[in-house]
C-alpha cells in the first residue's frame, strides 16, 4: 500500500522561512529592553521568565496572529476560579503546617496535571510524571526525603503515590506585596522609557509579533505572576535546602541560581520542539546570566532528543533513559481491556474505534472550528467506526461546549471522555488516532496504532511526525475521510517506519525507564553528599 501525505505543501511555510533566532536578536537590540530583562527577580532574572514567555507564545505569534490574544488572556482566571484560591491561601496562612518541615534530600516540582492511572488492576489518580517515580524511590531507600511540589497556584490533591504539595503553601503576604511593588515598577519603567526604545529594522523582520509579545510580558498582572512564582520557588527551596532538585521541563526550564541548588535535573516531560530549542539557544547564547543556569543533566527519552538538548546547550550532560510516564505501554495490553470499554461506552464491539485527541487550547477559535467540521464530517460517512474524542487536561470548558455543540448537530453518536480520563487506554483500545502536534501521537506509535496529524491551518507542523514516516497528514475533511477508511484497512507503510522511531525517542518500551532515571537521582544524590562531605 502507498500512503499519500494529503497537504498541499505550496499553501504552508517552510522551514526555510522559519527565522533561526525567532527575532530574539532583533527585539534584544535595544539596551533598554535588555536592561529591564536583566533585573533579578528571586532565583531567576527576568529574562529567564520572558524566555519561558517566548517560547510558550513566540512562535505561534509569528505563524498565526490570533495566538496574540491568547498571549493577553493565559493567565485570566475566572471569578470561581480567583475565589478558591484566595480561599484556599487565606486557610494556608492561618494552618501554617501542612508542608514538610525540615531539609529535604530530593524536591521533584512538576505541574499540577493528574491523570487516572491503571495499576493491579485498580485505577486512582497520580501525577502524570512523576508519580509511580517517587513510589519507587521511598522503596529504594526509606531514609531518602522526598517531596512533590506542585508549580501551580492551587490546592494540592490526594493521589495514590505520595503527598504532594502547592506552591501556594510557601507564599507570605509579604511576597505579594512585594510581587506588587516588583510588577508596578518594572511595568512603569517599560512605558516610560522600554517600550519606546523598542525601533524595528526592516519591513518583514518579526517587528510586529515582537513588539506585541514585549507588550504581552510586561504588563503589570504579568510581571506580578512571574515574580510570585520566583519568589514562591525561592521560598520552598530555602525551606528544605534538597540536595538534588527534579524538576518538569514544563515547569523549570534553567537551574535556580538562589539559594544554593547543589544538583538540578530536568526531566523531559513531552516530545521536544525544534523551533523551540533553536530559540532558547539564541536566548542564552544572548544573555551569559542564562547560560549560567544550565541544569546539571538533562533526563530524555531518546537519543534524539539527547543530540537536541546537547545542541541547545541548557544542560552539561544529556542521559537517555526513556520516558517514565510510558512504562505502563509495556504492560497496557494487559492492564487494558477493550471489552471493557466498549461495555462502559455502550460501543458496538464490531465497530472500529477512531480516537481524537485535542488541543483545542492551543488552537484559535477558527481552527478548532475548521478540526470540527473536518473530522465530524469525516466519520458521518464512516458507518463501521465509532469516534472517541479525548480532550487535552488543560482545556476549558469553553471548549468542551464547542465540541458538544458540533456532536448534537451531527448525524454521529460521538463519544466524549472526561478530560481526566485514562488517556492510555483510550489508545490501547483504538484502532486509529487522530491528532495535531500532541505526544499522544508518540504514545500511539509505541503502541502501533496508524496515525493521522490533522492541520487545517497554514501553520508549518511543529513536530515531524509526517515526516518521520509514522503518522499521515492531512489537512482537508475530504482526504481526512478518504485516509482514515486507507488506514483501517492496511498501515502497513506505516509500520515499517515505527521501529527506527521508537528507538530515537523511547530508547525502549521496556517499562524500566522508572527504575534507570531513580538511578540517576540517587547516583547524583550520592555524589553531591561526597562533595559536601570532602571524600
Amino acid at each position: 500500500m502507498t500512503i499519500t501525505t494529503h497537504y498541499d505543501e505550496g499553501q504552508r511555510l517552510s522551514d526555510r522561512e522559519f527565522s533561526p533566532d525567532c527575532g530574539i536578536r532583533e527585539m534584544l537590540s535595544s539596551g533598554r529592553v535588555r536592561e529591564l530583562l536583566l533585573t533579578r527577580v528571586a532565583s531567576y532574572p527576568l529574562s529567564y521568565h520572558f524566555m519561558n514567555y517566548f517560547l510558550t507564545y513566540g512562535l505561534s505569534m509569528q505563524y498565526n496572529h490570533s495566538s496574540s490574544e491568547q498571549a493577553a488572556t493565559a493567565r485570566t482566571l475566572t471569578p470561581t476560579a480567583f475565589l478558591k484560591r484566595l480561599f484556599f491561601y487565606a486557610r494556608t496562612l492561618v494552618h501554617r503546617g501542612g508542608v514538610p518541615e525540615g531539609n529535604l534530600d530530593v524536591v521533584l516540582v512538576s505541574r499540577y496535571r493528574f491523570t487516572d492511572t491503571r495499576i493491579a488492576g485498580k485505577t486512582a489518580k497520580s501525577e502524570y510524571l512523576f508519580g509511580e517515580l517517587i513510589g519507587r524511590l521511598d522503596e529504594r531507600d526509606t531514609s531518602i526525603r522526598t517531596a512533590l511540589v506542585l508549580a501551580d497556584f492551587v490546592p494540592p490533591s490526594k493521589l495514590r503515590d505520595c503527598r504532594s504539595y502547592s506552591l501556594i503553601q510557601y507564599i507570605t503576604p509579604w511576597m505579594l506585596l512585594k510581587a506588587g511593588v516588583f510588577g508596578f515598577v518594572v511595568h512603569l519603567k517599560w512605558k516610560v522609557y522600554g517600550r519606546k526604545a523598542v525601533r524595528c529594522g526592516e519591513p518583514g523582520k518579526n517587528c510586529e509579533h515582537v513588539r506585541s509579545l514585549l507588550d504581552g510580558f510586561f504588563t503589570f498582572r504579568g510581571l506580578c505572576y512571574h515574580a510570585i512564582l520566583d519568589y514562591g520557588l525561592h521560598s520552598m527551596l530555602t525551606k528544605h535546602d534538597p540536595v538534588v532538585v527534579v524538576a518538569n521541563d514544563d515547569v523549570m526550564a534553567l537551574k535556580p541560581e538562589n539559594p544554593r541548588t547543589r544538583r538540578f535535573i530536568i526531566v523531559q516531560s513531552a516530545s521536544i520542539n525544534d523551533a523551540k530549542e533553536k530559540c532558547k539557544k539564541v536566548f542564552i547564547q544572548v544573555f551569559s546570566s542564562l547560560a549560567h543556569l544550565r541544569a546539571d543533566c538533562f533526563i530524555v527519552s531518546g537519543s534524539r532528543f539527547r543530540d537536541t538538548k546537547m545542541d541547545t546547550g541548557d544542560a552539561r550532560e544529556g542521559i537517555v533513559t526513556g520516558q517514565p510516564r510510558y512504562d505502563i505501554l509495556h504492560r497496557a495490553t494487559r492492564v487494558y481491556s477493550r471489552g471493557e470499554f466498549v461495555d462502559r461506552y455502550g460501543i458496538n464491539p464490531d465497530s472500529k474505534i477512531v480516537l481524537w485527541t485535542t488541543q483545542c487550547h492551543s488552537m484559535s477559535d477558527e481552527e478548532n472550528e475548521a478540526n470540527l467540521r473536518a473530522v465530524i464530517g469525516a466519520m458521518q460517512s464512516i458507518r463501521d467506526a465509532t469516534l472517541v474524542i479525548k480532550q487535552h487536561p488543560a482545556e476549558a470548558d469553553r471548549y468542551t461546549g464547542m465540541i458538544s455543540q458540533h456532536i448534537s448537530r451531527s448525524r454521529i453518536e460521538a463519544i466524549l471522555t472526561a478530560k481526566d480520563s485514562d488517556t492510555y487506554e483510550q489508545l490501547v483500545v483504538c484502532d486509529l488516532m487522530i491528532t495535531k502536534h500532541s505526544t499522544t501521537a508518540m504514545e500511539a506509535v509505541a503502541l502501533e496504532k496508524p496515525v493521522i496529524i490533522l492541520n487545517t491551518s497554514p501553520d508549518p507542523n511543529p513536530v515531524d511526525y509526517v515526516a518521520q514516516g509514522v503518522a499521515v497528514g492531512v489537512n482537508t475533511a475530504h482526504d481526512l475521510e478518504v485516509t482514515i477508511r486507507d488506514l483501517l484497512r492496511d498501515d502497513s507503510e506505516l509500520r515499517e517506519n515505527r521501529p527506527r522511531f521508537i528507538e530515537e525517542r523511547f530508547h525502549s518500551i521496556d517499562g524500566n525507564a522508572t527504575e534507570r532515571v531513580i538511578r540517576v537521582i540517587v547516583n547524583m544524590l550520592a555524589e553531591a553528599r561526597t562533595v559536601e562531605g570532602g571524600v
